[in-house]
């Protein structure tokens, strides 16, 4: 489930049990920790994991790095028109249907991103999710239930989404 909040002012947050929030400037984070299980098997008996760690707020900085410095292009916008720039491959044209109105950019400054628009409540949704492409990639949502992306476009304007994940009867996080 996915809901979303857009603030203009400083609202109060309470965090639920559970809930990752990743909100330092820094983006810095580390934790430790095991899972341990009764076995299902040998009664009185404890399954643990190995003590180790994770850094969550890496996952979140890979998907900042990858916005950072770069021209966001909606692809499923019905107002553009998007294509590759003949005869130079190196670069993008986006067109607003319409007008005469055309950009140019070189592709290793743009950012071709599946949304209709690039509005601060679609980029908090998607980052949201490539956070948690990035954690299950590196194996660690199982006792994630919740992430929670704040943007904020300038001062008096957040948008807040909140990517509700649950989880399964095995304990593990459940599928996008």
């Amino acid at each position: 489930m996915l809901s979303s909040t857009t603030l203009n002012k400083s609202t109060p947050t309470v965090i639920p049990d559970g809930v990752l929030v990743l909100e330092k400037d820094n983006l810095r984070f580390f934790a430790a920790h095991f899972v341990a299980k009764l076995d299902p098997i040998n009664p009185g008996k404890v399954l643990r994991e190995t003590l180790h760690g994770h850094n969550y707020k890496e996952a979140a900085k890979r998907v900042c790095d990858t916005f950072h410095s770069k021209m966001l292009i909606p692809m499923r916008s019905p107002a553009l028109e998007v294509r590759d720039c003949f005869p130079d491959p190196d670069h993008v044209v986006m067109r607003v249907v319409g007008t005469r109105e055309t950009f140019q950019f070189p592709k290793r400054d743009a950012l071709l991103l599946d949304l209709e628009y690039t509005s601060i409540e679609d980029l908090a949704s998607l980052i949201s999710s490539l956070i948690y492409q990035e954690l299950q990639r590196e194996a660690v949502t199982a006792n994630i239930k919740t992430i929670r992306v704040s943007l904020q476009e300038y001062q008096g304007l957040k948008c807040w989404r909140c990517l509700e994940l649950g989880l399964q009867k095995d304990g593990s996080a459940a599928k996008l």
